[in-house]
């Protein structure tokens, strides 16, 4: 069903239609909101909050984005908002990137885990706008395109900032100064 008729429905007070937006957007709705405040019980909080917002305000949703991505932007505002109400750090236990080369042998799974922890702090440290989009592009594993209507940014915005986010990851991993 096309995101028009699905909201046409829901206006209409069609509560089916309603349960289907939900069963087609809490894991998304729940990664991104899990990939911010890195804690499941304010993650389930945050999405449960972001479907009542959205059957309230699902007037305004003007399809110049994707249902899914406007559900995402909500998410993503109210885990910013839980944040710097309670002022904590974002930590990025759960990304995963690609990584280069599998390594074996008992050290693996020792350098592995220092790896990991590195770069936990190295995301850490990034500056907030930087560090939102590491998470939305690598927890949330949202495009740029989603990225960019998420944050209402342009898509150029996303790019550059993701590209400083990962050269700033590169100079505090490798200690380079360029």
């Amino acid at each position: 069903m096309l995101d028009e008729q699905l909201v046409q429905r829901i206006k209409a007070g069609d509560n089916a239609a309603f349960t289907t937006l939900i069963e087609n957007n809490q894991g998304k709705v729940y990664s991104v909101a899990y990939g911010l405040v890195r804690n499941s019980e304010d993650a389930m909080d945050i999405s449960q909050e972001t479907f009542l917002r959205a059957w309230d305000k699902i007037a305004t949703w003007r399809g110049e984005a994707s249902l899914s991505t406007w559900l995402c932007r909500i998410a993503s505002n109210l885990s910013l908002d839980m944040l710097r109400k309670q002022k904590r750090v974002v930590l990025v236990r759960e990304i995963v990137f690609a990584p280069g080369e599998v390594q074996r042998g008992p050290d693996a799974d020792i350098l592995s885990a220092e790896q990991k922890a590195e770069l936990e702090n190295a995301v850490a440290q990034l500056p907030e706008e930087y560090r939102h989009l590491v998470i939305l592009r690598h927890a949330g594993a949202m495009s740029y395109r989603d990225m960019a209507t998420t944050l209402g940014l342009s898509l150029s915005q996303v790019k550059n900032r993701l590209l400083r986010a990962r050269q700033m990851l590169k100079r505090s991993l490798t200690g380079r100064v360029d």
